[in-house]
């Protein structure tokens, strides 16, 4: 692979995810903070579009009586393992996460930008 990049970059070892011709950022200087950025890259904001169907999600089994956080590890961690839960907590491999961001009273997530962008959105329309 490095051999690879530094055919690529001309004899240089080269970082694919910063190309020296252009960088699209999905984020905004509102989530990014006064951080200073090279001049080659561009805040494109997020990148929100269809969603692919989640298939069947367990709707039945939320109790609106009790308060609602979604935990959620995002798409890099869809196969890590869980342990142990108790008899409140649903763990399922996807969720429809629109529907169910206007449905929780909390969201704990890794700090990635689909779950930021998408709960923000959620909450400012």
């Amino acid at each position: 692979m490095v051999a690879d990049q530094q055919a690529i970059a001309g004899g240089l070892v080269a970082d694919p995810r910063m190309s020296p011709h252009g960088v699209r950022a999905f984020t905004t200087r509102e989530l990014l903070g006064p951080v200073a950025l090279p001049k080659r890259v561009r805040l494109v904001g997020p990148s929100i579009g269809g969603r692919t169907p989640t298939g069947d999600f367990p709707w039945d089994r939320l109790d609106p009586a009790l308060p609602m956080v979604f935990v959620t590890l995002g798409t890099a961690n869809a196969d890590a393992a869980v342990g142990t839960v108790g008899d409140t907590v649903l763990v399922v491999p996807r969720v429809p996460q629109m529907a169910l961001l206007a449905r929780v009273d909390a969201v704990v997530c890794h700090g990635g930008a689909a779950t930021a962008a998408d709960h923000l959105e959620s909450l400012l329309g």
